[in-house]
């Protein structure tokens, strides 16, 4: 499931993962500065997050990336 709010620049991204028997809840959430927290979520283990910003990767075509740009 993705929502996403452009007046405040936010994506909430929600999703279902299976690994074998195991199924975790992922939730990421990434603004368009480049902030993100994501949060990892099973019944049987300790949930996991993390919150950072996210910095986009240089171009492999070495085209300069401009303050601003969007994720």
């Amino acid at each position: 499931k993705m929502e996403s709010n452009e007046t405040k620049g936010i994506y909430k991204i929600q999703m279902a993962v299976k690994v074998g028997a195991d199924k975790f809840d992922v939730y990421l959430t990434i603004g368009n500065e480049g902030y993100c927290s994501v949060s990892l979520n099973n019944p049987y283990i300790q949930s996991v997050s993390y919150s950072g910003t996210l910095v986009p990767l240089k171009d492999s075509r070495n085209i300069p990336v401009q303050r601003g740009d969007r994720l």
